[in-house]
């Protein structure tokens, strides 16, 4: 009931931003294309986590990348989200594990597989953080 749950309010989240892009098979990371600033799309991002009540546990303002600690979301999902910003554009990783108390190890998540749920709570992140931007596009990375 609650993957259900996840899976529609994920569905209409999408909508309601204008992201008409699927997100594609295989998908490894998301770039959020602004025209904002290197060192204010930083600030904003980090900013924007810290609200989403994740805490940063490194961060590097001269090169502009960062990384939360380790996180529990919704269905089980234990996610560290990494960003890096360069050229106007907040590029967006993450990895973890799915089930609660696996014991493998932690690996990026990715839009196949075992991690899409993984992938599908950071898509959630940065489509959220991407309605604070008025021209903002959002493009996948596929290898």
């Amino acid at each position: 009931m609650k993957l259900l749950l996840f899976v529609l309010l994920l569905t209409i989240g999408l909508g309601q931003s204008g992201h008409a892009q699927s997100i594609p098979e295989g998908a490894t990371g998301i770039d959020l294309q602004t025209s904002t600033a290197d060192s204010s799309l930083y600030r904003a991002v980090q900013g924007f986590l810290e609200t989403q009540d994740y805490v940063i546990e490194d961060a590097d303002e001269a090169r502009y990348t960062l990384a939360t600690e380790r996180r529990e979301e919704m269905n089980n999902v234990r996610i560290r989200v990494l960003v890096t910003v360069d050229n106007g554009i907040a590029h967006f990783t993450a990895e973890g594990r799915v089930l609660v108390g696996d014991t493998s190890p932690e690996e990026p998540f990715v839009y196949k597989g075992d991690t899409k749920a993984g992938f599908m709570v950071l898509n959630r992140l940065v489509d959220l953080f991407a309605k604070s931007f008025d021209l903002a596009t959002i493009e996948y990375d596929v290898p």
